[in-house]
């Protein structure tokens, strides 16, 4: 057994390599608009919502896009400025309007997976994806590589959409909401991004892209993904093309490692508590995260908690509630990044 629990961790890098190439493969794009103050976009349409992402999260990008309160950011607005209907909670498959109300919200969980898995069997005219990411000095940056699989014409846009998850705020309708998708900003400054290309376009053309990003304050980055969308300009429209999902953007980063900073933890193969300690010998702004074999955050103990040189830091760490198995204890400051394997072991 223990053979093959070594070995996960290797296969769960390796995905992370095998992701540079531009896959061939087409998604959807599913967006919830919605409000803070609304009441039923805490109720049905935040029901309807959660359904959404749990059939659709392998086939579909998913946004919870505020238009209007506490949520509300410039990137959302644009994106509005292009869909239908002025009431909210509305549900859009590509930014086309699914119909329906809170009686028929099971009739469009059927819709919109069904439309989903039937798009993803179409052959994609292009597509894009992130790479060589790095987080440093408080900056987001990556490459993003896009591909084109047929011959196409037309005006295209690129750009990189930040969304976070597990985001804690108020929701009319929905006491102690942790909200999640919820679309956060974009890496251009303008909606829908930057040409891509315009005109006539060959088969297999590859484009390169650099593009970087301020990390916002009120951003958790342990629970950032970014969605990379091709739109094809329509007139005054827009409409969604192709995109990717990248995932557990801490354990993607090429985030350099600590060289003056030490973390142990104690016990390591452990049944419910463990101490973890830090020592360093620069002052550090800092983020402890697990994750599990498979690269999901499962808890989070600090957020922008400043460690210094003039002690050793403790934290003891609650992990009473995780399964049997491997997981990773991560590290992450302003200045690089730690990480350790931990075992859980009743």
């Amino acid at each position: 057994m223990k053979k093959y629990l070594y070995l996960l961790p290797l296969v769960f890098l390796s995905a992370f390599a095998a992701a540079q190439e531009v896959p061939e493969t087409q998604k959807s794009l599913i967006i919830k608009r919605t409000a803070t103050w609304c009441p039923p976009c805490g109720g049905w349409g935040w029901d309807l919502f959660e359904n959404l992402i749990e059939d659709n999260e392998e086939n579909a990008i998913l946004w919870a896009m505020h238009y209007s309160g506490d949520l509300l950011n410039p990137t959302a607005q644009g994106i509005n400025s292009i869909l239908s209907g002025s009431s909210q909670p509305k549900f859009y498959l590509n930014t086309v309007e699914v119909m329906g109300s809170s009686a028929s919200a099971n009739s469009m969980r059927t819709s919109f997976k069904d439309d989903v898995l039937e798009n993803a069997t179409n052959a994609p005219i292009a597509n894009a994806i992130a790479t060589n990411l790095s987080i440093y000095d408080n900056t987001l940056s990556l490459t993003v590589k896009s591909k084109f699989f047929a011959q196409a014409n037309g005006e295209y846009f690129l750009n990189v959409y930040v969304v976070e998850n597990g985001v804690l705020n108020s929701q009319a309708g929905r006491p102690n909401a942790i909200h999640e998708k919820v679309l956060r900003g974009d890496m251009v400054g303008d909606a829908f991004g930057d040409v891509l290309t315009s005109g006539m376009v060959a088969m297999n053309t590859e484009f390169s892209t650099d593009l970087s990003i301020p990390i916002a304050t009120s951003w958790n980055v342990d629970n950032l993904e970014l969605s990379v969308v091709i739109w094809k300009k329509n007139g005054n429209k827009y409409d969604f093309v192709n995109g990717t999902k990248m995932e557990h953007l801490v354990l993607a980063t090429n985030r350099p490692t600590l060289s003056n900073t030490k973390m142990t933890i104690a016990p390591n193969v452990i049944s419910d508590f463990a101490t973890l300690t830090i020592s360093t010998e620069e002052v550090l702004q800092s983020a402890i995260s697990i994750y599990d074999i498979n690269g999901r955050m499962v808890k989070s103990f600090l957020k922008n908690k400043e460690i210094n040189p003039t002690s050793i830091y403790t934290q003891v760490l609650d992990l009473s509630d995780l399964t049997k198995g491997i997981y990773f204890v991560r590290l992450l400051t302003d200045k690089g990044q730690l990480s350790q394997k931990i075992i859980m072991d009743y």
